[in-house]
């Protein structure tokens, strides 16, 4: 009994360090980063990005306006379109415009800024960001940055 007792807790702790080895991020993240050089100064530009906007750096103080005319910073994007009928599959231009109107919110340009309320002014702001249909896909391929997928739904 206690050799079989004994065997058990030894299973156990064994698995229990397997189990420690299974999440390889780390690996895969530096293993990504070696294929993809470009990678590593994308993510290195996010950060210093996001480090300078902690600081303040590039942004006054009540978040109005960018105090420097550093080019936004651009977010690829992909639109999925599911339709069940011709009707429901909306057009390229369709999804450009509305694509150009979520711009025109986030950069704080819309027609109805005059109707936010009180309380958000203050922090109301031009983000310094813009959406674009991707040009790549995920594999490294070109796209238009639209998916169509019918389905009887």
């Amino acid at each position: 009994m206690k050799r079989f007792l004994l065997l058990q807790v030894l299973l156990l702790a064994q698995y229990h360090s397997l189990a420690q080895n299974l999440c390889r991020t780390a690996e895969y993240r530096q293993e990504v980063l070696r294929n993809n050089p470009a990678l590593a100064a994308k993510i290195s530009a996010i950060e210093t990005f996001t480090q300078n906007y902690q600081k303040g750096k590039g942004y006054s103080l009540d978040g109005l306006n960018p105090t420097s005319q550093q080019p936004p910073y651009i977010i690829p994007v992909v639109v999925h379109v599911l339709y069940n009928s011709a009707q429901q599959n909306i057009t390229d231009a369709q999804i450009i415009s509305q694509i150009a109107i979520l711009n025109q919110d986030y950069q704080r340009l819309n027609a109805d800024t005059i109707n936010t309320p009180s309380e958000f002014r203050p922090v109301a702001a031009n983000c310094g960001f813009q959406f674009a249909l991707a040009k790549v896909d995920t594999a490294g391929y070109a796209t238009n940055g639209i998916v169509r997928k019918h389905t009887n739904i």
